[in-house]
């Protein structure tokens, strides 16, 4: 058994510099030896929104699907033999790549270091042990959330070096906007939208579903939104009702108003595959290759 030192970082929401007020929302995990950075962190915001009066839910969400991909992108080039030099020894030296510069509402703060068999089950003990602890439990809490269904595809989608081609982009109609974190362009925008169903009950994953089918109906009208891709997230629950729910959500979401394209996490390295013979294709089309 391998035994790997690590360190690693609390990452807090501030909402007042000047109160310095805080919540953990975060733990960024780091090991040189063990070639190895995540983040975990949470894009949900009831506890901050019944903390902190006129917090902005929206602003917090992108900020937070900013952060883990920033980390996706920062471990990819550290190990992949695109830093210019040997990765740094410490945390705090990648700190100032992944933060935001000049945003003071969100810091890496509680450091601490230690020795680890598996990395990724530490990762998950430090944020159950300073996140989760501390957040209340609902129906509609994930077990795991939209930016954690991310990192499963964009880690294949990094492998196949087309992560850098998305970019966010905002769908506007006269009567409605919604911005994509994540599009690409081929005549229309095609957006990578994560979704996780893995929710605690039957009736939450049937209202996350449909409040996404209202936004494609308010969206249809857009000239520039073309497929979205739903990159899903599937329920651990064996819970028969549970398990129904999900396959009845994907047929829902494929019979919708809009175009759409649904991958499970289980086919995100044929996901991924396939939009890099696509956006070859593309710019090859484009002269762009």
């Amino acid at each position: 058994m391998t035994i790997l030192t690590y360190e690693y970082a609390v990452l807090c929401y501030i909402h007042d510099p000047l109160s310095q007020e805080s919540l953990n929302i975060g733990v960024l995990v780091y090991s040189k030896e063990g070639r190895y950075l995540e983040l975990a962190a949470t894009v949900l915001y009831g506890r901050l929104s019944s903390a902190f009066a006129g917090f902005d839910g929206d602003t917090y969400r992108r900020i937070v699907q900013q952060l883990l991909l920033k980390v996706v992108q920062t471990q990819k080039k550290l190990f992949s033999g695109d830093w210019t030099s040997e990765p740094p020894e410490r945390l705090s030296s990648l700190l100032p790549l992944i933060l935001i510069p000049n945003d003071s509402s969100f810091v890496f703060t509680n450091h601490g270091s230690g020795i680890s068999p598996s990395l990724p089950e530490t990762l998950t003990s430090l944020y159950d042990r300073l996140v989760m602890r501390y957040a209340k439990s609902d129906d509609d809490s994930p077990t795991r959330d939209d930016p954690t269904v991310w990192k499963i595809f964009a880690g294949e989608l990094s492998k196949q070096k087309v992560i850098d081609e998305l970019e966010p982009k905002t769908i506007e109609t006269p009567t409605f906007e919604y911005e994509f974190d994540y599009a690409w362009k081929n005549q229309k925008w095609h957006p990578l939208q994560p979704l996780s169903l893995d929710l605690q009950g039957a009736d939450s994953i049937h209202r996350k579903t449909n409040r996404w089918i209202g936004n494609l109906s308010l969206l249809r009208k857009s000239q520039e939104l073309g497929t979205v891709y739903f990159l899903i997230g599937k329920p651990h629950s064996s819970s028969h009702e549970v398990q129904k729910a999900y396959l009845d959500a994907l047929e829902n979401l494929r019979e919708g108003t809009h175009n759409v394209e649904i991958y499970e996490e289980d086919h995100a390295d044929e996901f991924a595959q396939s939009m890099a013979r696509t956006i070859a294709s593309h710019k090859e089309h484009s002269g762009l290759s």
